[in-house]
Order: structure tokens, then C-alpha cells, then sequence
């Protein structure tokens, strides 16, 4: 199962969305025992998939090896929130991301 965060394409609904990532990476790490890394986007990525993976299989062994969190958020912003805005390559319509996307996810994946 993978923890995927919310595209930050709607520059409306951005500052609701980066509140929301910090709040789920806070809850997540809290209930797994880890900590955040507060040099990354306000404390909401983790340090790394690997250190949430040990976290989950030491907290929740049923997830041992199925719960993995894609730590990409910061990487569709050109800077940290609240001046990050979405990529300029990320852009396509307005409202959906550019296929370039799946590039960064590949790599996320890859990672796992």
C-alpha cells in the first residue's frame, strides 16, 4: 500500500492541501513512533521511505513491507510553502498534472 500526497496543482486550494500533507505526515509519523524531519516542508516529510518502513514493520507488523509513504510533495514545488508553487514542467491545464509527473513517481517508487 503506498501513501501518496496530494498534487498541489490548484494554486486556490494549495495553502489547504500543503496544511493537510503536513497534518497527515504528522499523524502518520505519530502513530508509527517516528519523527519528522523539520528541515524539509515545515516538518512534513518524513527522513526517509526507508525509516518509515522500519517504523511500520516495527508498530504494525501486518504492515511490515505493504504500508510505504512516496515522499515526492516537496518535489512538485519550486520552493518550500508558502512560496512554493507548482513546478513550471509540472503544469498542464491548469488543473491536472503534466505526464511528467509520472517521472518523479517512478522514482519514489524506485526507492521503495
Amino acid at each position: 500500500m503506498f501513501i501518496h500526497p496530494i498534487a498541489p496543482v490548484l494554486k486556490e486550494t494549495r495553502p489547504v492541501v500543503v496544511q493537510f500533507m503536513e497534518a497527515l505526515g504528522s499523524k502518520v509519523c505519530k502513530k508509527i513512533g517516528g519523527e519528522t524531519d523539520r528541515r524539509s516542508i515545515q516538518g512534513l516529510l518524513f527522513k526517509s521511505c526507508a525509516h518509515l518502513q522500519i517504523a511500520v514493520a516495527s508498530k504494525l507488523p501486518s504492515a511490515r513491507g505493504r504500508l510505504h509513504f512516496l515522499d515526492f510533495f516537496h518535489s512538485l514545488l519550486t520552493c518550500p510553502p508558502p512560496d512554493g508553487v507548482l513546478s513550471p514542467e509540472l503544469e498542464l491545464d491548469g488543473t491536472h498534472l503534466s505526464p511528467r509527473y509520472v517521472e518523479i513517481l517512478g522514482s519514489s517508487l524506485g526507492r521503495v
